[in-house]
């Protein structure tokens, strides 16, 4: 159950919508693309972001890689329809829908931090290269597509804490900027996830002995020479077992604070997603993938909790 191939197999089930984000003839009211951001991808992203969380409390390595193959798969189809949703033109109102992906998109990216090694090298590049496209884009919707599809009789909002005119001057100014710093972030981080990609040939094995000759990422502020009585392996293992602590916290105000942003947003503008419900195999096989993904995470952590208690996790009292 763990091999994308499966979930890519079991999405492929699915009927595409020909709907895009767009006004109403006449009328303020919007109609969602369910493709996008329909209630079955959202508690599909929703409960992957949830599985992370507890894959970081208990220091569950294969299960945060299992939570990003899921999060892989269903980001790849989504960043398709975007991108074809926003080349298209007409009256698609490309705008909304970049916004409300983006907190989906953003949380993932946490994963990373803990991941990066040559071992988990493949899964780390692919997810990079959905989000460094992500980023190279950003500069493409917000000068040339920002008015795509909007009516100046409207009032399309976004929620950042309250209510915002998506079209205030300074709000504007501040997603250009941001667009640009994104874009020029994205550039060298594509460049390291091909890197990943390209690792991705060698062997498990090789991969692993690659691994064993370096500090790793989270070590390399520390001496390990100034620690005394700790093998390199143990000092990792602490290390990686209080940052999972604290990033498992942060993670989960970050995950509550982007669902609440994406939920208020799509409510604030009233978006009309009553054309595709948990009965349609378009929001029910999503929302199963994410679901299975998360009942997998609890129950692997569950039958490895010993692992995480404290320093007998680590093999100090022996």
């Amino acid at each position: 159950m763990r091999n994308p191939v499966f979930w890519t197999y079991l999405l492929s089930l699915v009927s595409p919508s020909s709907q895009a984000t767009a006004y109403l003839p006449d009328s303020c009211d919007l109609v969602g693309d369910s493709d996008i951001y329909g209630i079955g991808l959202r508690l599909s992203y929703y409960l992957a972001s949830f599985s992370a969380i507890i894959a970081l409390f208990t220091g569950n390595k294969s299960s945060m890689k299992d939570c990003l193959k899921g999060i892989n798969v269903i980001s790849f189809a989504v960043l398709i329809i975007l991108i074809k949703n926003t080349a298209e033109g007409g009256d698609n109102y490309p705008l909304l829908e970049w916004l409300v992906i983006f907190p989906m998109i953003l949380f993932p990216s946490c994963l990373l931090i803990f991941l990066i090694s040559y071992e988990h090298a493949l899964v780390c590049g692919c997810f990079g290269i959905i989000y460094c496209v992500f980023g190279l884009l950003q500069p493409w919707v917000y000068f040339t597509k920002l008015h795509q599809g909007a009516k100046p009789e409207c009032d399309p909002k976004y929620f950042i804490f309250v209510f915002i005119d998506l079209y205030n001057p300074h709000l504007v100014r501040f997603f250009k900027a941001i667009s640009i710093i994104m874009c020029m972030m994205s550039a060298p981080a594509l460049c390291f996830s091909l890197y990943g990609i390209w690792l991705g040939r060698k062997t498990d094995e090789e991969l692993k002995e690659m691994d064993s000759g370096s500090k790793g990422l989270l070590l390399s502020g520390i001496d390990i020479d100034d620690v005394e009585g700790l093998s390199v392996a143990q000092i990792v293992a602490i290390v990686e077992y209080w940052n999972g602590k604290m990033m498992g916290l942060f993670g989960v105000c970050t995950v509550i604070v982007l669902i609440v942003w994406s939920e208020k947003t799509l409510k604030g503008n009233e978006v009309d997603l009553s054309s595709a419900s948990l009965s349609g195999t378009s929001q029910l096989v999503p929302f199963l993938v994410g679901l299975f993904t998360f009942l997998s995470t609890a129950s692997s952590c569950v039958r490895n909790r010993n692992r995480s208690r404290g320093s007998e996790a680590f093999g100090l009292g022996t």
